[in-house]
């Protein structure tokens, strides 16, 4: 609509619907994976100045180690400092000043920089604060007083950016020192056209050329915006529609693929003691899942929690479910089995592992990984909400197929050691094992079209 508007200064008025943009958030989880690639490049260069600076420390993950404590990037870098409220400012700049519409990628990347940069001050700034003042910056007043300077400096920064845009993209004008009018050169006007707005101001009155090029554009934009509709709901369509190998059609009523025994890590894993099982079905515990099992155990001091929970279409994302639980994501990658690569084995699919922080010096600590029903592991994928996992939904092999997901959850007061998450990570490599076996064995039939239909 304001495409096909105009005003006394402007062709179009598509410049005011730029900072709209802000409030839709990025499409297939693209914000949360650019969230953890900025704060992993935080943690990174935050980590050089450290070191040029002389301050004793030890980045791992997202984690910085300092010297009497831990300082987490993601609480850090936490509240208004970030790369969506510079963009938002980068947006307005390029509609208050009326800038070019193809000026605003460079802004945008131009306010992405500010936030990392600003991240980088911000995260050396308090772990100088705790080394060298013993001061506390990362919570309370101190921690958003520090976040309010940097965002001012970070948006004064990009004014003068805008300012140096002006200045190298300037307007060229030409100007009569004699008594005839000077020859137009095309160079020159094509020049301004692209970078500048022309100089006089557009009447409000249209010709009915005009009248007709505004409708034009108008149905062109309700046009397009129908046909975007459509193509998605046919889209989706066709994907409920595409048969994967079985499908969870393939089971019964109750929505399950086997059904875990009591014992069935009993005196199966080196280091977790089972103490007891719970069995949750038809959503009784949300949080687990709509079917789940659940293992109570414990590794000396420290309670873990085992959950199979069944059954999902595709890979279920569980590092989204703790963060909508208050606890932050620190860190998530995949992780080998080194056993295997020791023992000159072929190397097993790797596992998810997450690690996470709360308020109260609370650590957590996730491995989760997923089975199908013939007792085939799952390839985690790389990236949580990478966009390739949008386009494996219409892979027919794998990302369709039912699956259960299985994860071991230990939730600590204080920082585990590296000994300990190695030999956690040891019995779950055991526990996935046990799952597919379990499941292999107690494929269930896919009951006949009739049947499903009476189901």
């Amino acid at each position: 609509f304001l495409y096909s508007q105009q005003g006394p200064e402007d062709a179009s008025l598509l410049g005011v619907a730029i900072p709209l943009l802000m409030l839709v958030r990025l499409p297939v989880g693209m914000d949360q994976e650019l969230i953890l690639r900025l704060q992993s490049i935080t943690t990174k260069l935050s980590s050089v100045l450290l070191d040029f600076l002389g301050v004793a420390h030890i980045a791992h993950g997202n984690v910085m180690q300092l010297a009497k404590r831990e300082l987490f990037v993601a609480e850090a870098c936490s509240g208004i400092q970030s790369v969506f409220t510079l963009g938002f400012i980068a947006c307005l700049c390029v509609a208050y000043f009326r800038r070019k519409l193809w000026l605003l990628p460079i802004y945008s990347v131009v306010a992405v920089f500010l936030a990392v940069v600003g991240n980088v001050v911000r995260v050396s700034m308090i772990a100088i604060a705790d080394t060298w003042f013993a001061r506390d910056l990362s919570t309370g007043w101190p921690h958003e007083l520090l976040g309010y300077a940097i965002l001012c400096v970070a948006v004064l920064f990009l004014w003068s950016f805008d300012n140096l845009i002006i200045c190298v993209f300037h307007r060229f004008r030409v100007v009569n020192f004699g008594y005839f009018e000077p020859e137009r050169n095309p160079l020159i006007d094509r020049y301004n056209q692209i970078l500048q707005h022309e100089d006089r101001p557009r009447p409000f009155s249209w010709s009915p050329t005009e009248r007709w090029i505004k409708i034009g554009r108008l149905r062109f934009g309700f046009m397009s915006m129908a046909i975007c509709f459509m193509l998605a709901s046919t889209v989706t369509a066709l994907q409920l529609e595409l048969p994967g190998r079985g499908g969870l059609e393939g089971f019964m009523s109750n929505g399950i693929m086997f059904e875990p025994p009591v014992d069935l890590f009993k005196d199966q894993l080196a280091h977790l003691q089972v103490k007891s099982h719970e069995s949750t079905r038809g959503g009784e515990n949300p949080r687990l899942g709509k079917n789940a099992n659940q293992w109570h155990s414990q590794y000396g001091q420290i309670q873990a929690e085992i959950v199979v929970s069944q059954t999902y279409l595709g890979w279920h994302e569980f590092c989204y479910c703790y963060k909508g639980n208050d606890w932050n994501l620190i860190d998530r990658r995949m992780v080998d089995d080194a056993s295997a690569s020791s023992n000159g084995s072929e190397t097993t699919i790797p596992i998810a592992y997450a690690t996470f922080f709360k308020a109260g010096q609370k650590h957590g600590y996730l491995f989760y990984s997923a089975v199908c029903a013939n007792g085939e592991f799952v390839y985690p994928p790389e990236q949580a909400g990478r966009l390739q996992m949008r386009f494996d939904r219409f892979n027919r092999d794998s990302a369709r197929e039912p699956m259960a997901m299985i994860q071991l959850w230990i939730p600590t007061n204080g920082a585990l050691s590296e000994q300990t998450i190695d030999s956690l990570r040891k019995d779950f490599f055991r526990i996935r094992k046990l799952v597919a076996l379990e499941a292999a064995k107690q494929t269930i039939a896919i009951p006949s079209q009739g049947e499903f239909n009476d189901l």
